[in-house]
């Protein structure tokens, strides 16, 4: 438990290390062939001791309101990507769009015909 005794003294002292909040930025490239300064995105490299402190930070945070989230929030939600939002999106429109078909047996109305006038009409003719 080092992290633990860790995180508990700087909680005490109201005070983190300077070392854990030092961010080295290191860019990486957002496609194969970066050839502009637009090609790359800022990465924060941080310590592995604030990185779990941040986690343990998160969790506490939102485990008490993690119920109270709306059904529709899925992003920074884990087991939630991009895909549900689609996929959810495409259920409600279905849902909201009604179809409506039309069905007409024509085998019934053929029943209908008095076959002798049906035979008798070509001959008026």
């Amino acid at each position: 438990m080092p992290y633990r005794e860790l995180f508990q003294i700087s909680v005490d002292q109201q005070a983190l290390p300077l070392c854990w909040k030092t961010a080295i930025i290191t860019p990486v490239a957002k496609k194969p062939h970066a050839s502009e300064n637009n090609d790359y995105r800022p990465v924060a490299i941080i310590s592995v001791v604030m990185k779990r402190l941040e986690q343990i930070i998160l969790h506490n945070l939102i485990q008490p309101i993690q119920e109270k989230f709306d059904i529709y929030q899925f992003a920074y939600q884990p087991n939630k990507s991009v895909q549900d939002t689609v996929l959810s999106s495409t259920h409600e429109i279905y849902q909201q769009c009604y179809a409506r078909a039309l069905f007409i047996d024509f085998s019934s109305a053929f029943n209908t015909i008095q076959s002798t006038l049906l035979l008798e009409k070509p001959k008026i003719l």
